[in-house]
């Protein structure tokens, strides 16, 4: 059901790897999001 939406925004969010670290906002914030989609849409590492 929402599993479209979910990986569009892990499109979205892996893009800020694309960034230049100095330009990139907290990673740990990014980091727990990231994982919590990944999770949402069964991508989560077991």
């Amino acid at each position: 059901m929402l599993r479209p939406l979910h990986r569009r925004r892990l499109q979205e969010m892996e893009s800020w790897f694309q960034q230049p670290a100095d330009q990139r906002s907290e990673a740990n914030g990014y980091l727990a999001a990231c994982v919590a989609t990944k999770a949402l849409v069964g991508e989560s590492a077991t």
